[in-house]
């Protein structure tokens, strides 16, 4: 009954609600209407509820935190007076507004449709960093209105990237030429968020890039407060991360800044260990093999680390694909070639390897899958749902590099960007 898009359905929850492990999630797939918990709790929702959907691939990267939650597709209404306690980093709703049909993707467009969260407060200690556009309330807000009021989010969380109320960012146009919006009021978080990129309320670092082209406010926070650590090695935020420094939201028209000086709590921070490296330097040689050489005798070992973010077609979503060496022992005053190579990475789906047969594909002592197109070796990505990387449609991409410093008790002490 609630699996259907055109009704708009009321719920009283009389009870508290707790998942098990046998049962399927999402439990409603498409949802319009109002949900009342009347305080009483949610539970049990775990990684070990995964949609059918998802692929193999999907589920080994968990994009979008791969387990739904209890709603799919939250096209219009409100949840309110929810203690969502879940046992996993499970977001209640996987995406704000947007319907995946049986046969294609048809975003909800109608700029007065409202999603809103009404006094949920979200609890949990979750430690899962290979999963991005991290909440335990909605990962994306897709062509729809949002509204958080008076909740409380208690729930900590270090995963790649995300935030405390929405893990993703607000994106999507209507025909009326007015974009997806989102308010955060009378809302607070004591959770520490930690990641490669973290922020409070919005937690993709694709949101300035997303959002470049948008020339009015489709963000506003009103008389919130942080009292939790928010820390990221690659960007960070109060609002949203950026890569270096705080960030002025003032420099951002999709920002409304009405609101800003009523906001209050503590800051974010970039994580301190992770400062650059002192007196460690890494080349390529003729191979394209990474070299480090280390004069620091806090560092004993290193990693060193590939990675990009891709589209996937089916769910929409995004996906890190990374190649890496880890445990690359150095200690101060040697130097070492490493295994990994500076290449790029080309997915299954690009035409140029069609006719080439799967058992060029090798792979390498850590795991990193090779494949040799036209006499140029690249790291290869084996997926039928890459749309193409983030940012553009090319199957073939750069990767961003970085090396990261472990002390003699294998704690990071230090981490840089590799030009």
């Amino acid at each position: 009954m609630a699996n259907d898009p055109e009704g708009f359905f009321y719920f009283s929850v009389m009870n508290d609600l707790e998942f098990t492990d046998d049962m399927d999630s999402p439990a409603i797939g498409i949802f319009r209407g109002n949900i009342d918990f009347n305080n009483h709790s949610l539970s049990g929702l775990s990684f070990a509820l995964i949609n059918n959907k998802l692929s193999d691939l999907q589920r080994k990267y968990m994009v979008y935190n791969a387990a739904y939650g209890l709603i799919d597709n939250f096209l219009e209404g409100t949840i309110s007076n929810l203690e969502y306690r879940p046992d996993g980093l499970v977001m209640f709703a996987f995406m704000t507004h947007h319907y995946n049909s049986v046969l294609y993707n048809n975003g909800v467009q109608n700029s007065t449709q409202t999603v809103t969260f009404r006094n949920v407060d979200a609890y949990g200690d979750f430690n899962e960093p290979n999963n991005n556009n991290t909440s335990c309330y909605v990962s994306q807000v897709f062509q729809g209105y949002t509204i958080f009021e008076d909740c409380t989010n208690y729930a900590s969380q270090t995963t790649a990237y995300g935030g405390a109320f929405v893990g993703g960012y607000p994106w999507g146009q209507f025909d009326d030429g007015s974009y997806s919006y989102v308010t955060f009021e009378n809302c607070v978080n004591y959770g520490d968020i930690t990641g490669e990129r973290a922020a409070v309320f919005i937690g993709s670092h694709n949101t300035i890039s997303r959002l470049s082209n948008v020339t009015k406010p489709i963000i506003k926070v009103t008389n919130c407060a942080n009292y939790g650590t928010i820390q990221g090695s690659y960007g960070v935020g109060y609002y949203f991360p950026v890569a270096n420094g705080k960030a002025n939201p003032a420099d951002y028209k999709w920002f409304d800044m009405s609101t800003d000086s009523t906001n209050t709590g503590n800051d974010a921070e970039h994580i301190i260990l992770l400062a650059n490296p002192t007196n460690v330097t890494v080349k390529t040689n003729e191979d394209e093999a990474f070299s480090i050489s280390n004069n620091n005798t806090s560092y004993s070992s290193f990693m060193i680390q590939g990675s990009t973010y891709s589209t996937t077609t089916n769910p929409e979503g995004t996906i890190r694909i990374y190649v890496s060496q880890e445990d690359i022992a150095c200690t101060s005053g040697s130097t070492v070639t490493s295994a990994i190579r500076k290449l790029q990475i080309i997915d299954s789906m690009n035409q140029s390897i069609d006719s080439i047969a799967l058992n060029t594909v090798r792979t390498d002592a850590y795991g990193n899958q090779l494949i040799t197109v036209g006499n140029v070796d690249y790291y290869y990505n084996d997926s039928s749902t890459i749309g193409g990387v983030v940012g553009g449609s090319a199957l073939v991409a750069d990767l961003t590099w970085t090396l990261t410093c472990y002390d003699a008790d294998g704690f990071i002490v230090g981490q840089m960007d590799i030009e």
